[in-house]
């Protein structure tokens, strides 16, 4: 009985026969940076001021790839350079976008379509020019080109050279978006108020080179206004 009772004790469990389904696995917890670099990036915007500064060069980009691609510009805009960080950015606005016309840099993508989008949306009378100022001054070093397809009348052109000191190409066309049924023929064209504006904007550049202005229903006098503005630049080669 004794021999047995030692024979079943020292009997080997053998378990070359179960399926990794079988088999108990022990769950290795992540690396204790990992888990502060988590930490960090939930409560990074609720700091008085967000900063990338302690946090060792090698393990940036890996923090910043934890951060919402949502950000407040205020947060985001001088602080990520990124360009993981602008495409995911930028994608979760534009699913459909192409980085090849902004330079191949996500970031300028973002700045110009951003800013592209403020200004066709933009009315005076319901958006203060404060913020516009604000906006521009977020994007102004990351704005080398500007598409406008809509762009309202009365915004002021010189105080947009003048916030975006690096802008060399510049396509415009004046008109009021989605206006449905409130169509009339003053909502498109560039009024001559505008084309005194953007005249005088030409004759202080020193950045454009190249101005499109498809679609402006440009009459004599707007063409002689531009003219004028034209004649005093020295940039504008296209």
């Amino acid at each position: 009985d004794h021999r047995a009772t030692f024979e079943a004790h020292t009997t080997r469990f053998d378990a070359s026969e179960l399926s990794t389904n079988h088999c108990l696995r022990a769950k290795t917890p992540p690396p204790l940076i990992d888990l502060c670099l988590r930490l960090l990036a939930t409560s990074f915007t609720q700091a008085p001021r967000p900063s990338l500064r302690g946090i060792p060069p090698r393990l940036v980009d890996k923090f910043v790839e934890l951060l919402p691609p949502d950000l407040p510009l205020d947060v985001s805009a001088h602080l990520i350079a990124n360009e993981s960080y602008w495409q995911r950015a930028a994608k979760a606005i534009w699913p459909i976008c192409d980085v090849s016309d902004h330079g191949s840099s996500w970031k300028r993508l973002f700045f110009e379509k951003t800013v592209a989008d403020f200004l066709e949306s933009f009315d005076p009378a319901k958006t203060e020019m404060a913020e516009l100022a604000r906006i521009l001054s977020l994007a102004k070093d990351y704005i080398f080109s500007l598409r406008l397809r809509h762009f309202p009348a009365h915004v002021d052109v010189e105080l947009l050279f003048q916030k975006i000191p690096m802008l060399a190409n510049l396509e415009m066309t004046y008109g009021v978006k989605n206006v449905g049924l409130e169509y009339t023929r003053e909502l498109f064209g560039m009024p001559p108020a505008d084309a005194v504006s953007l005249s005088r904007a030409l004759r202080v550049t020193e950045t454009l080179t190249i101005l499109a202005l498809p679609c402006n229903v440009l009459d004599d006098t707007t063409t002689r206004l531009l003219a004028d503005g034209l004649h005093d630049n020295s940039t504008v080669t296209s």
